[in-house]
């Protein structure tokens, strides 16, 4: 059997329900009696029990209040007055019913009062599940109970902010190094502060920076990126580690709460230096008088220099240049390519072709500055000179050879400094062209004739016909022959030019 009774204004009625069921076991009459409850069990011999679950109740708790505040009355806030009259409520026991168990010890409830006190200094921070949350409440169901009442009645206790902590910047010290030669505008991350308050006005509302120095080279920007406040350090001016080694920063967070509170970052900002600045001597010019033959480790003169640069990029290295006071002549001299001599002429073939090298010119002058730089040159026609290095030049020839026009060439490289006055230095030497056989002999007349009287004897001589060929040596060396086709009854001696009658001529 199950019976309910409802309840006129409670949300939800439940009714305790009995019943008995036989077993007949083994001949054995058993009778059995069970009871089934919703929320709760109880037993009441035959009687129907009158569950009834109140309306909720929400009360507001600051937090941090001190252990044992009273929170609320139960009794008075279900309005169980209302519906019961007071004899009725008398004897009514209030218990905690459906509380997690990590609350639990956050609340106390007199169970005869119904009044509902704080256990334990509730801390919004402290408290793992509303850290960070807006809203902070604990949920949970009280029983208010007696013979024939049973009410379930649902409790919300709203803990509301206090604005108890200051923003916090972790770590609350930062160091940034930052070149000197960062273009203007650049920014650098800065992580922001967090607050624990997370009422209402309680959490970061603003920041601000400011210089222990005052200056404005470094300013803050704030970007909202997806909803989220950014934080950057901005080069705002051009920075120079000369006039500003480092800087030092206070980041400020603020709160709206009530008594605002801040927090502090403190960011060190250091200036890498670049080498941006020359060394300076304490003087423009130093005009020092010094013997060319001055020894290793003759004091010169004592040089101070300065770099505003750090570090390396401050390191100056001084190179001291010490004026010739002295003028050498150049001192020249030639080493030729050919191993064919003369005495002291070397010999090269007159076919030799232009820009062909015949000589390397060396010069040498032991003095330094222009005092030490030469240029040399050459007067010959049929010989020049091109630079390979600061003291070396090459003997080309610049001009067709012919033995046969001029068989000797004298050739004279003059090399100058430029020193004041200009000194100078020369190399005198010969060329002597080796003949080749590049001209053919010639007649002394392109056409002989000669007039014989009849019976003239085999063997007399005719006439002399001269031949010349310029070349020399044996390139030079002329011998003669008459041509095959010619008269056989003639000859001509073959080294003496002339010419003789072979047989009687009638």
């Amino acid at each position: 059997m199950i019976s309910s009774v409802g309840c006129q204004w409670s949300v939800e009625c439940v009714a305790v329900v009995s019943w008995s069921v036989s077993d007949i076991q083994l001949n054995k009459a058993k009778q059995s009696s069970f009871t089934f409850r919703f929320r709760r069990i109880l037993w009441y011999s035959t009687r129907i029990l009158t569950l009834c679950s109140s309306q909720n109740i929400t009360f507001i708790l600051q937090e941090d209040r001190p252990n044992s505040t009273l929170i609320g009355n139960i009794l008075t806030e279900s309005k169980l007055r209302e519906k019961y009259s007071a004899e009725e409520l008398t004897g009514i026991t209030y218990d905690f019913y459906d509380i997690k168990d990590e609350h639990r010890h956050l609340f106390r409830l007199d169970p005869l009062s119904s009044h509902l006190y704080t256990n334990a200094i509730i801390d919004r921070e402290g408290v793992g599940i509303c850290l960070y949350l807006e809203d902070c409440y604990f949920d949970f169901k009280i029983l208010a109970h007696k013979k024939d009442i049973f009410h379930i009645i649902d409790i919300r206790v709203n803990v509301t902010d206090l604005n108890d902590n200051d923003p916090k910047f972790e770590p609350n010290e930062l160091t940034l190094n930052i070149s000197e030669s960062t273009a203007q505008y650049s920014k650098f991350s800065i992580q922001g502060a967090r607050d624990l308050d997370t009422g209402k006005g309680n959490g970061i509302a603003s920041y601000s920076l400011t210089s222990q120095s005052g200056k404005d080279d470094l300013k803050l920007l704030e970007e909202n990126i997806d909803g989220n406040k950014a934080l950057y350090i901005s080069v705002h001016n051009e920075l120079d580690r000369e006039r500003t080694p480092s800087y030092t920063l206070y980041l400020k967070a603020y709160d709206n709460g009530s008594p605002l509170r801040t927090g502090t970052l403190t960011i060190h900002v250091n200036i890498v230096d670049e080498n941006d600045n020359k060394p300076l001597f304490s003087e423009s010019e130093v005009n020092v008088n010094l013997d060319e033959t001055s020894p290793a480790g003759t004091l010169v003169k004592h040089l101070t220099a300065v770099d505003i640069d750090s570090g390396k990029n401050g390191q100056a290295t001084v190179n001291v240049h010490v004026q010739d006071s002295g003028n050498n002549a150049p001192e020249v001299s030639v080493n030729f390519l050919s191993n064919e001599r003369d005495g002291d002429a070397v010999l090269i073939s007159e076919k030799s072709e232009i820009d062909v090298l015949v000589a390397v010119i060396k010069v040498k002058d032991m003095d330094s500055g222009d005092n030490g730089v030469v240029t040399c040159q050459t007067y010959s026609t049929y010989f020049g000179l091109s630079r390979i290095s600061d003291t070396d030049f090459r003997l080309i020839v610049q001009h067709k050879l012919d033995r046969e026009s001029t068989a000797i060439h004298n050739v004279t490289v003059t090399c100058k400094d430029k020193g004041l006055p200009e000194m100078d230095g020369s190399v005198h030497f010969q060329i002597i062209l080796k003949d080749e056989n590049d001209n053919p002999p010639r007649f002394s007349l392109y056409y002989y004739q000669v007039d014989l009287l009849e019976n003239t004897p085999a063997g007399a001589p005719l006439l002399t016909v001269p031949a010349t060929d310029i070349d020399a040596g044996d390139n030079g060396k002329i011998t003669y022959a008459i041509s095959p086709s010619s008269d056989l009854r003639f000859k001509i001696n073959s080294t003496d030019r002339r010419s003789y009658n072979q047989s009687t001529v009638r």
